[in-house]
């Protein structure tokens, strides 16, 4: 007896010289390959899972925020407690949760806080944060503490217009300075002058007079009670920064005096008024005792023209 043979199944190529040049199946369906097919199925049903699963989760969590009430307190870092007991929604959001803070503490403009239960920072909504809570603490019969912190703000005001413009100086002006009562303003020009304005009225009080070149420097003492400046004729000039006059010239430096820094108040020494500290183009800083009008020390380790100086707040040992 003879076997019998499988039927053929046809293949058929792409003619030699066409674009493609490949193999198809022409049997029945259920003899194709079938892997790629099988892959995207396989890819489909885990997409549907992946879905299903987001959604319930969702169901869930909606659910929670809407459903049910809580009792909760407000109670600031240090525990002390704001308002009374109060029953809100479970789905009050953070933002919900500021403005009912804000009326409890009788705020003039809504503060920006930040919330937290327990542990957990309350982002989203009280629900949220409720479902994070251990088993045993999952119970709108208690009473929730729910602690707030103020946050820091910030306003930025944009400066969109010049509020006021003095007038004055023939030249450019180079530098300013605001006395340390914010009530007067000095500011030295290319005109060889130094001005004291009083920023109440808006006019110059005083006219300092005395400079041959450019000032470039002006500093206030901390009390406001003397002014220096300083510029291109090398030599620094202390005035009253009451009445403008000139109380001492100091003379010393060999180039353009770039910076004036007065020793802090804290730092002086006692029963002295404090020091001022001077740099130059001829690299070197110079100490001055502006009442006796002589030069204390010069620091000359520079090797290069020094265009600022500071003193540390640091007082000296005696």
């Amino acid at each position: 007896c003879g076997s019998a043979k499988a039927p053929a199944m046809p293949w058929s190529t792409t003619a030699p010289g066409s674009a493609k040049n490949n193999f198809c199946w022409s049997g029945p369906a259920s003899a194709q390959p079938s892997g790629r097919a099988n892959k995207r199925r396989r890819v489909a049903e885990k997409q549907k899972a992946a879905e299903a699963s987001a959604a319930k989760a969702a169901q869930a969590e909606a659910a929670a925020a809407v459903d049910g009430q809580a009792l909760v307190q407000f109670v600031d870092p240090d525990g002390n407690r704001a308002g009374p007991e109060l029953d809100v929604p479970l789905g009050s959001s953070r933002e919900q949760l500021t403005t009912l803070l804000n009326k409890l503490l009788e705020n003039e403009e809504e503060l920006p806080y930040s919330f937290h239960l327990e542990d957990t920072e309350i982002t989203s909504s009280l629900a949220a944060s409720f479902g994070k809570l251990a088993a045993g603490k999952q119970s709108t019969e208690r009473v929730l503490d729910i602690t707030y912190y103020p946050l820091a703000v910030f306003r930025v005001r944009p400066v969109t217009r010049c509020t006021s413009s003095l007038s004055g100086h023939t030249e450019a002006v180079l530098c300013v300075s605001f006395s340390p009562d914010c009530q007067r303003l000095a500011s030295g020009s290319g005109d060889a002058t130094v001005r004291l304005w009083d920023l109440g009225t808006e006019l110059p009080k005083h006219t300092c007079q005395g400079h041959a070149g450019w000032v470039l420097a002006v500093a206030w003492s901390p009390d406001g009670s003397k002014l220096a400046s300083a510029g291109m004729d090398k030599i620094v000039m202390v005035w009253d920064g009451r009445n403008g006059k000139l109380l001492n010239a100091l003379k010393g430096h060999t180039q353009a005096v770039t910076c004036a820094c007065w020793q802090p108040l804290h730092c002086a020494p006692d029963g002295a008024f404090p020091q001022l500290a001077t740099a130059s183009k001829d690299q070197a800083v110079r100490l001055w005792d502006t009442a006796a009008g002589t030069c204390i020390r010069a620091l000359t380790s520079h090797s290069s023209p020094v265009m600022q100086v500071r003193w540390s707040g640091e007082r000296a040992e005696q």
